[in-house]
């Protein structure tokens, strides 16, 4: 049961990051020179591609937790 609230809470704090980018978003179209603005979307692209690999491990990791509490469980 405390593992399904872990898990909804790392749900809903995800959802909280996604609202924090769109807004941080707005902020980068704001101006700048050509070569600012692709600075700018490279570092996000790069900021996202890890967060991208987090999420992936987490849910791994999660696969794998699952797994390990399921047999434990038949045994």
């Amino acid at each position: 049961m405390k593992k399904e609230q872990d898990e909804s809470g790392a749900a809903k704090g995800m959802s909280e990051r996604v609202e924090a980018d769109s807004e941080s978003r707005v902020e980068i179209d704001a101006g700048g020179t050509i070569e600012e603005k692709l600075a700018t979307a490279l570092e996000e692209i790069a900021e996202l591609r890890d967060r991208s690999l987090r999420a992936a491990a987490e849910f791994d990791n999660s696969k794998k937790r699952m797994e390990r509490d399921r047999l434990a469980a038949l045994k």
